[in-house]
């Protein structure tokens, strides 16, 4: 029996990954990986945290001065310490919402102005202030992150842009042409919107925008200066 194993993203993915790795995760490999864990000498294992595998949570690339933070879906897999992620406990914020919020500029920009600008640690993201949404602002966030990440897995597929996500990705170019920010309106170029990537261009302004109603800084912006 083999288990999807995450090591990190080196390609710095948001929204999510495509990492093929696996592990074996036979009765008779999980006995030796616990009755060696610990062991010192080459190649024994190091387990923590056991009790969190096979859980889906939001996984982080660690560093990246002078780009946005990235962070990513991570499906019910065994991980190492190479890919840190955490879980919300908190019952009234999913993990997609939380996932979108976290992406948004608003997160980059108080992180690295705040909080750290070089290598990010579990203990820098805690300190993140993280307003609740009512539930309208929730829905709306959640609709707006799960639109991502199917833009993200097209794109990740190299498959094109369904006729229904493009169709979405019009309507939010129409709402965010009409009444966003004079910074989050989307260039005169988005408008072919012939790719994943480009539908996913537009869908991250829309999170932007509304993270930003979310945190009562709309139109305070650009976040996009750290």
């Amino acid at each position: 029996m083999f288990a999807p194993f995450r090591k990190g993203d080196p390609e710095g993915n948001r929204w999510m990954d495509n990492d093929p790795l696996y592990i074996d995760w036979s009765a008779e490999a999980v006995n030796w990986l616990f009755e060696k864990n610990g062991r010192s000498g080459p190649g024994m294992p190091v387990i923590r945290n056991a009790h969190m595998y096979f859980r889906s949570g939001i996984a982080f690339s660690r560093h990246g001065r002078s780009v946005a933070l990235k962070f990513r879906l991570q499906p019910s897999c065994v991980f190492d310490a190479a890919s840190p992620r955490f879980t919300s406990v908190f019952p009234k914020i999913s993990t997609t919402v939380l996932l979108a919020i976290l992406n948004s500029a608003i997160s980059t920009f108080y992180i690295k102005k705040f909080l750290n600008n070089t290598w990010y640690e579990m203990s820098d993201l805690r300190q993140m202030p993280l307003v609740m949404p009512t539930r309208q602002q929730e829905r709306q966030i959640k609709v707006l992150a799960e639109l991502c990440l199917e833009a993200k897995r097209l794109a990740l597929d190299a498959k094109p842009a369904s006729q229904e996500l493009v169709a979405t990705a019009r309507q939010w170019l129409a709402d965010l042409r009409a009444a966003a920010p004079q910074y989050l309106r989307p260039p005169a170029q988005a408008c072919t919107l012939q790719s994943p990537e480009d539908c996913l261009a537009l869908f991250e302004l829309a999170v932007n925008w509304h993270v930003e109603k979310l945190y009562g800084v709309e139109g305070l912006g650009p976040f996009d200066d750290f």
